[in-house]
């Protein structure tokens, strides 16, 4: 190549450069990022800078949910299901019956413990009150009669005894006259015994034994009242039943991996929104949010944050779109829809998971409590 047309290349080279270096000077300082000396950044408060760019539309996927989230009922216990009293979209109050398991075995466990436990409070009982009257009668009779018998045995042997010394009787004679009287002096002894044992109070060990005997009866019962309660599961709260997937003769358990009926509390309708994380801070507390489906006659309906994740997720709510990232981390946001206290979800054209689009809009929230 002509050295002319070297140098001509070089020097454009050369120009392109400072030009794309000047470039790059002036867009570092419209960002405020180069700073002569001695000058001192603005501080921007980290509170402030989310609500400061909230100044555009955020779109997030979200669902339709009750005031609680969904809550699978499952039993605890492994026995067939006698019946499900409800029916699939049914409003139930707290503590109406939601399945009945058989319970014929849990009665017949439960009897017998009450029954353990009666026979351990009379024998208690019985220790305390003592023997009866007739029972100590009876004892002192005996007593008295041993006495009597040893008495009369005592005074033949001494009889017998002088006979011995006169000569009269033979010392064998005196022998079983002497081993009658011991004989007779074991007999006043133990009917002595007897008398005293059943007129002395209980001794303490003894009531302390027959109080144990109570309580672990007591136990037993308690026991078998909480197995047989769990053959009735109940509404722990006003709720609807949203699915039924059990049938009764099935046998449940808590091992099973369906459960037996799934419910929610619709008092209070609300959608979870998923904010991807470019978006997460732009959405503030009090925040007002419009919700559209696919049904334009019922929808959009307008609602407020109320609830605002405290950390990030992985992403769950998929809206099919050809440019959505699967793989992206979300906060979960939460928007209590404005209905009508009369508005139940089939009133307001709503189905509890129903996919929704969110748009957040950019006002002012009000203020409010961060919640987990």
């Amino acid at each position: 190549m002509h050295p002319t047309k070297l140098i001509l290349l070089g020097l454009t080279g050369a120009i392109a450069t400072l030009l794309w270096f000047e470039g790059d000077i002036r867009w570092i300082e419209g960002n405020g990022l180069l700073q002569s000396p001695g000058e001192q950044p603005e501080e921007v408060s980290t509170l402030e800078a989310p609500h400061a760019g909230r100044q555009r539309l955020v779109y997030a996927p979200g669902r339709i949910e009750g005031k609680s989230r969904e809550i699978e009922i499952r039993s605890t216990i492994s026995e067939r299901i006698g019946s499900i009293p409800v029916q699939e979209g049914e409003y139930v109050r707290q503590g109406d019956l939601l399945v009945v398991l058989d319970d014929r075995q849990l009665n017949a466990e439960m009897k017998l413990a009450e029954a353990q436990l009666a026979t351990a409070r009379a024998r208690q009982q019985r220790l305390l009150n003592g023997a009866r009257p007739s029972e100590i009668d009876e004892a002192r009779a005996m007593q008295v009669g041993a006495a009597a018998a040893y008495r009369r045995a005592e005074r033949m042997a001494k009889r017998t005894q002088e006979l011995v010394q006169r000569g009269a009787a033979s010392p064998q004679a005196l022998d079983d006259e002497i081993t009658q009287l011991a004989t007779l002096r074991a007999a006043f002894d133990a009917a002595d015994a007897r008398l005293r044992t059943l007129a002395a109070p209980p001794r303490e060990e003894d009531v302390a034994a027959a109080q144990a005997d109570v309580n672990a009866a007591g136990a037993r019962v308690e026991l078998a009242q909480a197995a047989l309660a769990r053959t009735r599961l109940v509404a722990p709260f006003n709720l609807q039943v949203l699915r039924i997937t059990a049938e009764p003769g099935e046998l449940a358990g808590p091992d099973d991996l369906r459960p037996l009926l799934i419910v929610c509390d619709t008092s209070q309708l609300r959608v979870r929104a998923e904010v991807e994380e470019f978006d997460a801070m732009q959405v503030a507390l009090g925040q007002s949010a419009r919700i559209a489906t696919d049904q334009p006659e019922r929808l959009p309906l307008m609602g407020r944050v109320s609830q605002i994740a405290a950390r990030m997720r992985q992403k769950q709510l998929h809206d099919e779109r050809p440019n959505e990232r699967l793989d992206a981390t979300v906060r979960e946001v939460w928007i209590d829809l404005d209905l009508t206290r009369d508005d139940t979800p089939s009133a307001a054209g709503l189905v509890i998971g129903l996919p929704v689009e969110v748009c957040f809009l950019p006002d002012e929230p009000v203020e409010a409590s961060l919640h987990d």
